[in-house]
């Protein structure tokens, strides 16, 4: 007799989540939007240097630390590039796009952890590191940097 094989229950669709599931997305929602709202607008080193050749850029001054001076200064051209032209398009300031951007990477990889890891069954340990991905201080330390969108689009 053939059998068919048995369901995966890990692969449910998003209808059919938990509660308890909802509720820890909710969490992770507000620990990235009280992060992001802490941390709004603040820029260390690199991530400063980034956002002035983007707001240059989007100023139409072209990509340069000091409109009139073509000094190459960025460790980021990529990414300064992305952000000027959000910046750009959708009128929004680069420091707001480099920390939404920075929140929507931590929460995306840890959703992904999530639901990658119902299949395993290894839920609970997904959880609680997809929490500490994003109440960790050193990750929101990196805010505005090009690191989280990268490892999102890998993810």
């Amino acid at each position: 007799m053939i059998q068919a094989p048995p369901a995966d229950l890990g692969a449910r669709p998003l209808n059919r989540l938990t509660p308890w599931l909802w509720g820890l997305l909710a969490l992770w929602v507000l620990i990235a939007a009280l992060f992001a709202y802490r941390l709004a607008g603040q820029a260390l080193d690199d991530v400063f240097i980034t956002y002035r050749y983007a707001r240059s850029f989007a100023e139409g001054q072209g990509l340069v630390f000091n409109p009139g001076e073509r000094v190459f200064g960025t460790t980021a051209p990529g990414w300064a590039l992305v952000l000027g032209t959000l910046s750009w398009l959708l009128h929004v300031p680069v420091n707001v796009l480099g920390t939404l951007s920075t929140a929507a990477s931590l929460l995306a990889l840890a959703t992904l952890l999530l639901f990658e890891s119902r299949r395993s069954g290894r839920t609970l340990e997904a959880a609680v590191a997809g929490t500490l991905i994003l109440g960790t201080a050193y990750f929101w330390v990196h805010n505005g940097l090009e690191v989280f969108p990268a490892l999102t689009l890998l993810a």
